[in-house]
């Protein structure tokens, strides 16, 4: 006996054929789309990081040697509702 996955490799009627190969052709369609996905969501955070906020950070590096502002302060103002804001935009 075994389960249809296995007779559909083994040889069953060109139905099951089909459609293991229907599936099986979504199943890499969804994997490659999810990698691409995955790849797109790091590159727009890089672009917004290094290209974009390449002045705003300069501004408050400056504005750090004339107030104490940490290192902490700079992210959680800066990058961190940018970063949310594209996640939640993403979804």
């Amino acid at each position: 006996m075994g389960s249809p996955l296995y007779h559909d490799i083994e040889g069953g009627p060109p139905m099951y054929k089909r459609t293991y190969l229907i599936f099986s052709m979504l199943r890499l369609w969804n994997s490659l789309m999810l990698i691409f996905y995955i790849y797109k969501m790091i590159f727009l955070l890089f672009y917004w990081a290094i290209i974009r906020q390449k002045q705003y950070i300069c501004i408050i590096l400056k504005l750090r040697k004339i107030q104490n502002i940490t290192f902490l302060h700079i992210l959680f103002s800066t990058f961190l509702p940018k970063i949310l804001l594209i996640f939640s935009l993403s979804l």
